[in-house]
């Protein structure tokens, strides 16, 4: 009993060993496999981590590139022709690129090459010019910053006129008729026509939109008793920011006008401006010691008054510059009023009209107590004894100053 016994004994005892050893070359394999999946963790790990750096080496080499093109676009002007070759490589490179995959694939296309090539040659010409324009141009602007305000202002000649009937034929009307009507049609109608034509013609520059705005304002000081030069409409571009200059019973007020988008707003730059060329006006025609010491007091005194009239807003900033300083801002739209002057020639007493598009307009200054006056239509200034000026072009004499 006790020898059989210890034969289980054994049994189990080799059993247990067994076991034993199996669970043992278990846990090497799984050892085994615990290393490799770590060994394999890590070298995907590592490529992650290189990878990744590469991405970070790749993204600073963009913000260099991207640095270096924002410091050669904001190079010196002497410098322009050639950064403008840099950059336009810089940009045609990828072409470069593309072309010689295309010469050298398994089976070449040659042609292809040829025409990417040759496009990229003349894309190349094009961006150097227009990067040397461009760069010139901001020069120019950092020079000259009321450029900006003059792009406002370009003067775009309208094509909105008819063919020219003969070029000997001096009369600006002609370009708002046919040849028909200009040779056929009684003169009443065919200046009328032509100026119905003329006021609403769809595409005006912004010159000619600011030109006519100019006039409605200082229609509208007219017909309260001002005596206005249309300074603006006669020196263009050397208005010196005034456009109108209005004077009565020993009040003189220095007029800017701007007719912009309601988009767009009056900044205090613009209030400035006028401030200044409002003292140069002082200091030039009506200071007799050319000093600034009265300036002051003939603004307190509104014998000089600074007019900002505009059809668009002011932004805060610019009216609290324009109450400090003593300038009127106005918002106006522009309005319909009657465009034809009838002028009386003191000397000569001869009655004369004259439309918006004749070049004596602007110097034509009239008066209601002359007898002159506005009228709405060419029959209405026929009808009053007024013909239209013979003269459109060059010195008149039924003009006053």
């Amino acid at each position: 009993m006790m020898h059989q016994r210890g034969k289980e004994i054994d049994r189990l005892n080799n059993t247990i060993f067994n076991k034993k050893s199996e669970l043992s070359k278990q846990e090497r394999r799984l050892s085994e496999k615990a290393a490799n999946l770590e060994s394999y963790v890590n070298i995907k790990i590592n490529s992650l981590v290189a990878e990744r750096a590469e991405i970070v080496n790749e993204r600073k080499k963009w913000e260099q590139e991207k640095g270096l093109i924002i410091n050669l676009e904001n190079s010196s002007i002497s410098k322009f022709p050639f950064i403008a070759g840099v950059l336009a490589d810089y940009r045609t490179a990828r072409d470069s690129s593309l072309a010689w995959q295309l010469e050298h694939k398994k089976r070449p296309a040659l042609k292809a090459a040829e025409v990417i090539q040759k496009v990229k040659r003349e894309k190349r010409e094009i961006l150097q010019e227009a990067y040397a324009y461009k760069w010139e141009l901001s020069y120019l602007k950092s020079l000259l910053p009321w450029l900006d305000e003059l792009s406002n202002d370009i003067i775009i000649s309208s094509d909105q006129s008819y063919n020219q009937v003969d070029s000997k034929v001096d009369d600006e009307a002609i370009r708002w008729l046919s040849p028909e009507e200009y040779n056929k049609l009684p003169d009443v109608e065919k200046y009328q026509r032509a100026l119905d034509r003329y006021m609403k013609r769809p595409k005006k520059s912004s010159w000619e939109a600011g030109q006519e705005y100019e006039r409605y304002i200082g229609y509208l000081y007219e017909s309260d008793g001002f005596h206005v030069t249309y300074f603006g409409a006669s020196e263009g571009l050397h208005d010196l920011g005034r456009d109108l200059i209005c004077k009565k019973e020993g009040s003189i007020h220095i007029v800017q006008c701007k007719r912009w988008s309601t988009k767009k707003q009056i900044h205090e730059k613009h209030i400035n401006q006028l401030f200044g060329t409002t003292v140069m006006y002082y200091l030039s025609e009506i200071s007799e010691t050319h000093t600034a010491d009265g300036f002051y007091q003939a603004l307190n005194d509104k014998k000089i008054v600074p007019v900002f009239a505009s059809t668009t807003g002011y932004s805060e900033t610019a009216l609290k510059f324009a109450k400090s300083l003593g300038v009127i801002c106005k918002t106006k739209p522009m309005g319909p009023y009657p465009v034809i002057k009838c002028n009386i020639n003191q000397s000569t007493r001869e009655h004369i009209y004259h439309l918006p598009f004749d070049q004596q307009y602007d110097h034509c200054i009239i008066s209601k107590e002359q007898g002159e006056f506005y009228a709405l239509t060419v029959q209405e200034a026929e009808d009053a004894g007024f013909r239209r000026a013979k003269r459109w072009h060059g010195p008149s004499s039924h003009t006053k100053k």
